[in-house]
């Protein structure tokens, strides 16, 4: 059968992550332009791609799509880890289950990656039906 753009997107990035670093990278530019804004990466984990580029405000539908599958689907059990620094959506659209994760210009340090991976972690065991939204 044919694949869904999620179904396609989870295997090419794990496969892209696994060889090349490069390819791994330029998955994230494809992300915003899927027709899915929201990606499901896998059980837990899913990835929402911006519906706007360069400051831009969103306009599409696909933000609407993905708060709408979110609040349906995990009501209360999902959080999204906005990891963009400046780029900023409607969080009442998501009950305001955003954190805004912000850093220095240039790449992360090693207490920022820390930071991120211990509240990931700690939000997921607190209970089973937790998801991450990044």
């Amino acid at each position: 059968g044919e694949k869904s753009s999620n179904e396609g997107v989870m295997v090419w990035s794990l496969q892209a992550c696994n060889n090349r670093l490069d390819d791994a990278i330029a998955m994230l530019d494809l992300i915003p332009v899927l027709e899915d804004e929201l990606v499901r990466m896998d059980d837990r984990i899913f990835v929402l791609g911006f519906p706007w580029m360069h400051g831009r405000a969103p306009v599409n539908k696909g933000l609407e799509s993905a708060a709408s599958m979110l609040n349906d689907e995990n009501s209360g059990n999902y959080l999204i880890w906005n990891l963009s620094g400046e780029d900023k959506f409607d969080y009442s659209k998501f009950g305001n289950q955003v954190l805004d994760w912000e850093f220095a210009e240039g790449p992360p340090g090693v207490a920022f990656l820390l930071k991120l991976c211990h509240t990931i972690r700690y939000w997921l065991r607190l209970d089973p039906k937790h998801v991450c939204v990044f």
